[in-house]
């Protein structure tokens, strides 16, 4: 009876081993044709999530993919990848083998390997090792049950034989039928043997055993699922992307691509197979890429670009990379090549190439039309002011044509050279609070000559104490520009109004409203074009078609925007919305000094001179707050720096303060002329700008000024930038 227990537990331990080994051929397996992908494209985070999916198998103790050289390209012990495996079973199937091998198969472990195989290349090995302590355990238990019960039944066997061998016979049999129907495939079969005796124990051991098996098969199945699941999902978002993805062989022929190349060159999957790739790029590009694709199959990364022929012959730039593809010797066997269209990318550097080649070519021209017309006006003025020989009547009228074609060709110049400017990114702005008040009225002084010559009478009603966030030059401008087209292209004796509005976001509106002919709603479209007159160019008013062109940029990058409306017969309203700003208030500092009330020490005590150079009234106005509580400095102004220039070497001041962004001239070129004069070379010279990018100051700081401050400005860095650089004689006195 002992003989046939352990006849039994041996049979049952064959069949449970060779299951095993079954499962794990099988999972290995699955698993090596689920890494085909991955391993082609060395997709390493994708093999990793097909390897981490092993984990739902809790017998599995580890899995792994192997290169063909034997580097561990995914484990699920992460620390071990990218290392070389070096035991004798690896070594085993690296070295000549090319069939699902089982490599260990113990009462602990079961470990198969299956090759990887793309387009009959080996790319690549697949391990899996199953514990099996499980199984061990079950069958010693069984061994150990069935001897110690066989024991006790032989000690009691001789009294009871007779009764208890059909029972027992009866028991073996239903467990040996359990065993072959298992054997058979069937899953669900229990042994049902409700005894206590031995019988019943192996019985109840046998089930527990088939319980395991039954949950193990169930956590490969499920494992299978998820690996085909994410497998699916790989491929999906590998085909999704839009960047063409193939391989080569080593003749440089196509041997897997996804969808983007099908749907670039519009080739079905059978035309494209066995395609060379040399056949996707034009005649004159094959040397090139030839190069390349042999560069790759040298075992070297290549990048190149290059344009891609579809079916339909029609050229698209890509850029392209390759990077070889190896065997289990690490010899390079085929390229995988990955596509990206830069066509968008290509059209757009060639449209900035062209734009910056008409910026240059238009800033050439306006030096080189300026030389001319500085000659052409030059002496038409003279000839219009010669006192010794008076030109008669006619000659006088040739002359003032002469000017004012010779004035509006200059206007257009200047036009056409702010208008590549803005284009080219090259316009910088000042901005700052500008008083609308003083701005509008100095415009209206401007364009009152024009308004009298077309009997135009002009109106203001701009709301007192106004500020706008914006470029006080620039935003001049662009008033201008509206003023003098309300005024030319208003009907005989009428009105032009200048008039402010708030918006519901707190956005200040300034209009310019007149009462001309109007514009027709058809021409919309046409208004804000370059060098569109819309129709005017047949009449005598003269213009260039760019003013409300180069407008409109300057109120865009002001952060506004400019719009009309208007009614045909009745007249137009253009207006431009700016952000609302305030002038800077006066802190109370403790740290000035309070001016003086001894008039004696005031007056024998030496003034410290600053020269402040600003355009801006606003600013100017600040500034003299500022200095006004300062003892003994006198403050002089100079509007642009031209003026600057004049008045630093005329007054020879201790301090220059210096706008960067002046009408006339830059405030680095006034920098420059005034280090270039002995008497102003070693005068401190502080910027004052509201370019307050980090490469600005450090454009500034560069340049020679002595400090760079920003605006709006802080009147306490103002003052100890001030004490920084004030002579000794000043900073000493009593």
């Amino acid at each position: 009876m002992t003989i046939f227990v352990f006849d039994l537990v041996a049979r049952q331990s064959d069949f449970l081993r060779e299951q095993r080994v079954d499962q794990a051929r099988e999972l290995t397996e699955m698993l090596a044709v689920n890494s085909i992908s991955g391993v082609l494209s060395d997709d390493l985070g994708g093999l990793a999530e097909i390897i981490k999916a092993q984990s739902h198998f809790h017998d599995v103790e580890y899995a792994m993919i192997l290169s063909p050289s034997g580097k561990v390209l995914a484990h699920t012990d992460t620390a071990r990848e990218g290392l070389y495996v070096s035991d004798k079973e690896s070594r085993s199937i690296l070295n000549d083998r090319s069939e699902t091998t089982v490599l260990v198969n113990d009462t602990r472990l079961v470990d198969v390997a299956a090759p990887i195989h793309a387009n009959q290349q080996l790319i690549g090995w697949a391990r899996v090792g199953i514990k099996q302590d499980a199984i061990a355990s079950g069958l010693r238990t069984a061994a150990r049950n069935g001897i110690f019960y066989t024991i006790a039944a032989i000690g009691v066997g001789i009294l009871f034989a007779f009764f208890m061998a059909k029972g027992l016979t009866r028991g073996i049999q239903h467990i040996v039928g359990v065993t072959e129907r298992t054997r058979a495939g069937e899953r669900q079969v229990r042994a049902s043997l409700k005894r206590e005796d031995e019988i019943g124990v192996l019985g109840h051991n046998i089930n527990t055993m088939l319980d395991a098996l039954e949950q193990n098969e169930a956590q490969i199945k499920l494992a299978k699922t998820q690996l085909t699941a994410a497998l699916s999902e790989h491929e999906t978002i590998l085909q999704a992307i839009p960047d063409i993805v193939f391989t080569l062989d080593m003749n440089g022929n196509l041997v897997k691509w996804n969808k983007a190349l099908e749907l670039a060159t519009h080739f079905t999957a059978k035309e494209l197979s066995n395609r060379r790739a040399v056949s996707f790029f034009p005649e004159n590009e094959h040397e090139k890429m030839s190069a390349a694709i042999s560069q790759a199959l040298t075992n070297q990364e290549v990048e190149v670009e290059g344009h891609l022929v579809t079916k339909d012959s029609e050229k698209i730039l890509y850029e392209w990379k390759g990077v070889p593809l190896f065997d289990s010797n690490h010899k390079v066997v085929g390229v995988t090549c990955a596509g990206r269209d830069i066509t968008s990318r290509a059209a757009k550097e060639s449209a900035e190439q062209a734009n910056q080649a008409k910026s240059e070519f238009l800033s050439s021209m306006s030096h080189e039309l300026r030389t001319p017309m500085n000659a052409i006006l030059g002496f038409s003025q003279l000839l219009e002011s010669d006192s010794e020989n008076r030109l008669t009547p006619e000659q006088l009228s040739f002359v003032e044509e002469i000017l004012k074609a010779g004035h509006h060709l200059l206007d257009l110049i200047n036009e056409v050279l702010d208008l590549s400017r803005i284009e080219a990114g090259k316009m910088t702005l000042s901005m700052e609070p500008v008083e609308l008040d003083s701005l509008v009225a100095d415009c209206i002084t401007i364009v009152e000559p024009m308004a009298s010559q077309f009997n135009i009478s002009l109106n203001v009603d701009v709301q007192n104490l106004a500020y706008v966030h914006a470029d006080r030059l620039r935003l001049k401008q662009v008033l201008i520009n509206l003023l003098s087209n309300a005024i030319k292209y208003n009907t005989p004796r009428g009105q032009v109004t200048v008039f402010c509005t708030d918006e519901e976001n707190g956005d200040l509106k300034l209009c310019v409203s007149d009462t001309g002919i109007g514009i027709p709603q058809e021409k919309r479209a046409l208004v804000f074009q370059p060098f569109e007159r819309m129709g005017a160019e047949q009449s005598t008013v003269e213009g260039t078609g760019i003013g409300l062109t180069i407008s409109k940029r300057l109120a865009n990058m002001m952060g506004g925007d400019l719009d009309y409306e208007s009614h045909t017969g009745q007249g137009s309203t253009f207006w431009i919305t700016l952000k609302r700003d305030t002038l800077q208030e006066l802190p109370k500092s403790q740290d000035s000094i309070p001016a003086s009330t001894d008039a004696e020490a005031s007056q024998s005590a030496p003034k410290l001179t600053i020269l402040y150079v600003e355009d801006n009234p606003s600013n100017i106005q600040l500034m003299l707050k500022i200095l006004a509580r300062r003892e003994r400095v006198e403050l002089l102004v100079a509007e642009n720096g031209t003026h600057g220039i004049a008045i630093a070497n005329s007054r020879k001041p201790d301090i220059i303060l210096l706008d960067i962004n002046l009408p006339d001239m830059d405030g680095y070129k006034v920098l420059e002329q005034l280090r270039a004069n002995a008497d102003t070379r070693n005068t401190p010279i502080l910027a004052i700008s509201a370019n307050a990018m980090p490469r600005d100051i450090e454009k500034g700081m560069s340049a020679g000024f002595h400090a760079y401050l920003t605006k709006p400005i802080q009147v306490t860095h103002l003052l100890a930038a001030i004490d920084a650089v004030t002579p000794k004689m000043f900073s000493e006195a009593p």
